[in-house]
């Protein structure tokens, strides 16, 4: 019941107050909280109340004072009392700006209490009408103390670039004060009269940014005594000061001050940049790394070295051509000489180090060294030679002073001149091999010399073999190495008529396997031809390799048409396109069973050869071929077996024959593995006829028609 009384009173009381009027609820219950009665806490709220306007009040009156003083800064027109009213100035400057201070804090309490907000803009107009004062005591002050400090201080430590600064600056400022107090009398007076020191003070500046340059030197002091007739020297001395240099009366000599002290400068500048492009190369090592498990080392991340050489040797070359290189032109070229050496060294270092890289596993075979002992031998100078340049690189990196080694360029380049005949060695090694083994041109040289670096190994070449021969992935090695089986990529082996053995050096037994492939081939042929008489086509075509069924199938189906054609004409095509037919159904049956995956490709390649034997046989059907004379038949790509009856002098019994047209050639008997055939269109089969025509003719073919039509792939079946 007290504290509803206590609420109920204070409520009262705030209604008659409506500052008071802003208490929320939220407000009141902390009063309540905290142990304050309402009472209590308006009483303080009144106390503060009065204790801020009180701070309004007096800072009002210390605007007023302030506005007086600015209004009355006038009645200074003293110069002589410039320091004096200067620091009247600062002090001044210093109480405006905590006006400023008061003036956003008081604003900012109204804001938050929800007050209205007091306009101040007495402030700013104060602010405004003392900044001429300000500038122009403040510029008058200093150019008072910079005048008395230029001319008494020494000389050589004079700053013609702050002086210059400094100067524009004042001068600026007093060329407005002129203006803004044209009309104000004694402050006039003032403004002339500083604008007018500063004014007489600016011709003096070209001389001391002159003299003041940073690259004077002893010989240009000298020069200009020597042109002026005056003792320039005395310049350098600590006594020499502003004063000094007014009473020697440089006026006259101006222009010739200004030329030496400017070619002084650019001297100078090329001083600097080569103390500069020297600067860079302090610190900066070459990056010799372990090379594998050689023991020696290779020069590596060498691109931000070579980029800095070449940026130098720009930057030198260009200040050679300099007119103001006189007292730098030895420096100059001793430094382009040394960045030129190392230029050519690093070019012949990194062309050696190419070689040496590459020729180091080569020559580390005891096979390579025993078939090459003479380019071995120079190998092995110019190895040692590398380790013993890498061994000194890596023990000092510093760039700069390794390439001043003594003869560091020579070695480069007689290590390179010997790898050079190295290499050539090595070539003419190469092709030796590939002209005793043709297919070696297939294989790259560092294929070639990895299959030549292990020639004790045959088992070193498995993985070249494809490169080598159309598809022959591996080779079937006994224990003993005995080859006795070529497998295919697609995973289909035929064993060898004959086993043979890697004999001698791997050309040698690389023919022998060449020769053994034909011969199997050949083989499996004639006896796939016999096999095929004696059981049904059906079982047969599950027995052979792939490439052996399609040239059987080509075989029989260009005996039996001729023999249809003979003995029936065409009557007995029509007979023929039925066995055709049937025998291509019997194919679809057997893939649809249960094969395994090597037959099913066999079979799949089986079936579009046969696809276009039948399609053949339809249309020369359909046409009326009836004579194994008719075009429509010799222009077919036709196979033919040589056996003993029809054995020549030409081509013996065995022998696979391709003909088309009057053109006959020799089946290649190249192990073609399990592959797959592309399906013969009337284009493959004029590319067929036009390249056995230029074959025929011993010239070469380039089929020609629209793109995706099989003309690349029709050329190397």
């Amino acid at each position: 019941l007290s504290l509803s009384l206590s609420l109920l009173s204070l409520l009262s009381h705030c209604s008659h107050c409506s500052r008071h009027s802003r208490y929320s609820l939220y407000s009141l219950s902390l009063v309540f909280i905290s142990g304050l009665s309402p009472l209590s806490l308006s009483s303080q709220s009144t106390h503060s109340n009065t204790h801020a306007r009180t701070a309004l009040q007096a800072f009002q009156k210390q605007l007023d004072k302030v506005e007086r003083i600015v209004n009355g800064f006038g009645k200074y027109v003293d110069l002589a009392k410039v320091r004096e009213v200067a620091g009247e100035v600062k002090k001044l400057q210093d109480e405006i700006k905590e006006a400023e201070g008061k003036k956003a804090l008081y604003n900012k309490r109204e804001f938050i209490f929800g007050n209205p907000i007091t306009d101040y803009s007495q402030l700013g107009k104060i602010s405004k009408a003392f900044e001429p004062y300000a500038a122009l005591w403040t510029t008058a002050a200093n150019w008072t103390h910079w005048h008395a400090e230029w001319h008494s201080n020494a000389f050589n430590t004079l700053d013609p670039e702050s002086m210059e600064r400094d100067l524009q600056g004042a001068q600026r400022t007093m060329y407005k004060m002129v203006k803004t107090f044209a009309d104000t009398p004694g402050l006039s007076d003032i403004s002339v009269k500083v604008k007018g020191e500063i004014e007489a003070f600016a011709p003096v500046m070209p001389l001391v940014s002159a003299l003041r340059n940073p690259g004077m030197r002893e010989r240009h002091w000298e020069e200009l005594s020597k042109q002026t007739g005056l003792d320039m020297n005395q310049a350098t001395q600590d006594s020499f000061t502003l004063t000094t240099l007014k009473t020697m009366d440089l006026d006259a000599h101006v222009e010739t001050v200004t030329k030496v002290c400017d070619i002084a400068g650019k001297e100078f500048a090329i001083e600097q940049a080569m103390d500069k492009m020297e600067g860079e190369w302090k610190g900066v090592n070459l990056e010799i790394a372990p090379y594998r498990e050689t023991g020696t080392f290779v020069l590596k991340g060498f691109d931000s070295i070579q980029q800095l050489l070449d940026d130098h040797i720009v930057m030198t070359q260009s200040m050679s051509f300099s007119p103001f290189k006189g007292p730098f032109a030895q420096r100059i070229d001793d430094w382009e000489r040394m960045l030129s050496l190392m230029s050519e060294i690093f070019e012949e270092w990194i062309k050696c180090q190419r070689a040496w890289m590459y020729l180091e596993p080569i020559f580390s075979s005891e096979d390579i060294m025993r078939q090459l002992p003479t380019e071995g031998k120079r190998f092995g100078g110019v190895d040692r030679t590398w380790r013993k340049m890498l061994a000194g690189a890596s023990s000092d990196p510093d760039a700069i002073s390794f390439c001043k080694t003594p003869r560091l360029l020579q070695s480069f380049t007689d290590s390179n001149n010997m790898l050079e005949m190295v290499q050539k060695g090595l070539t003419e090694y190469l092709e030796t091999k590939r002209a005793a083994f043709s297919r070696f041109y297939f294989l790259s040289n560092d294929e070639l010399l990895e299959i030549l670096s292990q020639s004790k190994d045959p088992l070193a070449v498995q993985q070249h073999l494809k490169k080598c021969f159309e598809n022959i992935d591996r080779l079937t090695f006994e224990p003993d190495l005995k080859m006795t089986a070529m497998t295919s990529s697609e995973g289909e082996t035929v064993p060898f008529k004959n086993g043979i053995y890697p004999e001698g050096s791997v050309e040698l037994w690389m023919t022998d396997v060449l020769e053994q492939m034909k011969t199997t081939v050949a083989w499996t042929i004639v006896q796939s031809a016999a096999d095929y008489k004696t059981r049904s086509r059906g079982e047969w075509v599950l027995l052979w390799p792939g490439a052996t069924l399609i040239a059987i199938s080509g075989i029989f189906w260009t005996l039996e048409v001729e023999e249809a054609l003979s003995s029936k004409g065409n009557k007995g095509l029509v007979e023929y396109y039925d066995m055709v037919h049937g025998q291509l159904m019997e194919l679809t049956h057997i893939v649809s069973g249960k094969i395994t995956k090597i037959q099913r490709k066999s079979l799949g390649a089986l079936i579009t050869i046969d696809v276009h034997a039948r399609d053949v046989t339809q249309r020369m059907r359909d046409t009326g071929v009836s004579a194994v004379t008719d075009f429509a038949w010799i222009s077919q790509m036709r196979y033919a077996l040589v056996d003993d009856s029809n054995a020549t002098k030409d081509y013996e019994s065995g022998v696979t024959l391709v003909k088309q047209v009057d053109g006959v050639f020799k089946y290649g008997n190249e192990y073609l593995g399990n592959s797959m055939r592309l399906v013969v269109t009337p284009l493959t089969d004029r590319i067929y006829l036009t390249l056995t025509g230029a074959l025929q003719l011993y010239l070469g073919g380039a089929p020609a028609g629209p793109a995706g039509t099989g003309k690349t792939e029709t050329t190397k079946d």
